[in-house]
């Protein structure tokens, strides 16, 4: 190979080795920074062998040192064929080079002596540039995958502790711990789904017993625990993400909450201020709604089967496709709300304010509408919704 196939290949290798570096440095800065890193890391280990991936073993070695070999046979093989590449037909090999050498005299024997060498040099000079990018990018890898071992090492710790300090006496370290959690969730989205389950198993188990009067407003550690998962709820849920069934907090206020698909049957949310709360597709069946406040809350889709929700406060609320049959609905406040296509038969709406309520497609068959105020016509409303000789007005 003549010095300009050597420079042209020098060069050639300088160029692919920096392109491979800023393309390992970008991803690993992308890995690190972007939300969505755990899961393109995840692809990345599974598809390393197991013993590429922190943490390390002995036992590793011998598979390590035959990498590292294979390795280098290919970046072998690779440069040879390159040479081969660039190689003109014309130029003849180094040792037909040498033996022209050895026939010239004085000055010109001595130039071409030195062309041998400078070629030489510049041979071992592009070796040393594939080996140095080998190792960058292999050091950047490891460094990668390193940090990434440590980093969940460090989040495991602070999980295992937050648990702990859960069951502590002291209702400060238990906010605490409520909040760690929640940091936790927001640095580790591989974590988040068993923070909600640990979260939604301790709002149920530390509510008051069924047989205990539940106090005014639910104790701050309760508050803290729902609001950190309603304020961290998935972007695309899926119904019944967060399990609530049972559980009772009498005052709690969760204004805007997002608690698309939740499961709340049977739960006791007697004077709970939910204004504006996304409640659609949750499971309300046989909830308690005493006195609650839900004005402009989205519980379209939701199910509110025999739900009691005397005096509730639904005030331009959606409840567009809601089922609420057999729900108890007295002296309930639904001025401006959205009732299109609602399941309310045999439910009890008795004093209950209707003005400016759409019913459009309204299932109320066997409903009691006596005393309800800011209803259509009668004649009109048979119209607009389903009734039937049940229906009591």
């Amino acid at each position: 190979m003549g010095p300009k196939q050597l420079r042209t290949m020098r060069a050639l290798v300088w160029i692919v080795g920096s392109t491979i570096i800023a393309v390992i440095a970008t991803a690993i800065l992308h890995l690190h920074t972007d939300p969505s890193s755990p899961n393109w890391r995840l692809l990345i280990t599974q598809a390393l062998p197991r013993y590429l991936i922190p943490p390390y073993s002995a036992a590793y070695v011998p598979l390590v040192v035959l990498t590292i070999m294979g390795m280098a046979l290919a970046t072998a093989a690779l440069t040879r064929l390159a040479k081969r590449a660039l190689s003109s037909k014309t130029v003849p090999p180094l040792q037909v080079l040498q033996a022209d050498a050895d026939r010239l005299q004085g000055k010109e024997r001595f130039d071409a002596l030195a062309a041998l060498r400078a070629m030489r040099l510049q041979t071992l000079n592009t070796w040393g540039v594939i080996l140095g990018v080998a190792f960058t990018a292999g050091s950047l890898v490891f460094t990668s995958l390193t940090l990434t071992a440590t980093q969940d090492a460090q989040i495991t710790d602070r999980y295992n502790k937050a648990v702990e300090q859960l069951s502590k006496n002291s209702l400060d370290v238990r906010i605490g711990a409520i909040y760690a959690l929640e940091r936790i969730a927001k640095d580790s989205t591989d974590d988040r789904h068993s923070i909600t389950a640990v979260l939604a198993t301790y709002v149920r188990e530390h509510d008051p017993e069924p047989q205990e009067k539940m106090p005014a407003q639910p104790t701050p550690d309760l508050q803290a625990a729902l609001t950190v998962l309603e304020r961290n709820a998935p972007d695309d849920p899926d119904l019944g993400w967060l399990d609530l069934r049972g559980i009772r907090v009498q005052g709690i206020e969760l204004s805007r909450a997002h608690l698309f698909g939740v499961i709340l049957s049977r739960a006791n949310l007697t004077d709970a201020a939910l204004p504006s709360a996304d409640l659609s597709s949750a499971d309300l069946t046989h909830a308690i709604l005493t006195n609650a406040i839900l004005n402009g809350a989205d519980l379209s889709d939701a199910d509110l089967t025999g739900a009691s929700a005397v005096e509730v406060t639904l005030s331009n609320a959606d409840l567009t496709g809601a089922s609420l049959s057999g729900a108890t609905l007295t002296d309930a406040t639904l001025i401006g709300a959205t009732l299109d296509g609602a399941d309310l038969s045999s439910a009890n709406l008795t004093g209950a304010l209707l003005s400016g309520a759409t019913l459009n497609g309204a299932d109320l068959s066997s409903a009691d509408l006596r005393h309800a105020q800011g209803l259509p016509p009668i004649a009109e409303l048979k119209k607009i919704a389903i009734v039937d000789n049940q229906t009591r007005f």
